[in-house]
């Protein structure tokens, strides 16, 4: 796992100028009320970190019929995000023993069409703590539904998904502080039938 971070390391990519994720957001990028955040564009996905928090409060990026049944293989390069400064980023040491997951906002298997996109993925600020059995269990099922409904929409889907966290009440975990969300939220939009669903858990 060390030898597989150091690489996503190496070769992460600077970000791109956030006009270039126009393309992932079709509704628009949300207005972040906090004040301490830095909007990145990765290839296949755009988001706001929260820098005091050292997690990302929206996430937002458009999936396709087509890239909804990509399938390379895991690869679990997870890696501090290179373009955010120490002290206002996630570190690997924040989650190790901690009890939570490092869990994805832009999941992985979203991204696994292409490997320098599903490397992007394991970016930190891409992650925030989960609890295990909600990784691994309705997170994960909404995931795998959401990926169904676009491979069956024929066109593509844009979601939206973050945390929900209070700075001066919730949990914080590792050197670096990183704020524990109260709760996940993922809206999911078809793009050619205009439904919409809503999640918070």
């Amino acid at each position: 796992v060390l030898a597989t971070s150091i690489q996503a390391i190496a070769q992460q990519a600077p970000p791109r100028p956030m006009q270039a994720c126009a393309s992932q957001a079709p509704y628009g990028f949300p207005r972040s009320t906090r004040p301490n955040t830095t909007e990145i564009c990765r290839t296949a996905y755009a988001l706001s970190h929260d820098n005091s928090a050292k997690v990302a409060t929206w996430v937002v990026y458009t999936l396709t019929a087509q890239h909804a049944i990509g399938c390379l293989p895991r690869i679990n390069a997870f890696a501090p995000d290179q373009s955010l400064q120490r002290g206002q980023r996630s570190e690997l040491a924040d989650y190790a023993n901690s009890g939570y997951d490092t869990g994805h906002i832009a999941n992985n298997a979203d991204m696994s069409w292409d490997s320098a996109v599903a490397r992007e993925s394991f970016i930190l600020s891409n992650m925030a703590p989960q609890m295990p059995n909600l990784n691994r269990g309705i997170w994960r099922s909404l995931e795998t539904a959401v990926r169904a409904w676009a491979f069956n929409s024929g066109g593509s889907l844009t979601i939206y998904a973050g945390s929900i966290y209070d700075l001066n009440g919730d949990r914080r975990i590792g050197p670096n502080q990183v704020i524990v969300p109260r709760a996940f939220y993922k809206i999911v939009i078809n793009n050619v039938s205009r439904q919409s669903l809503a999640f918070v858990f």
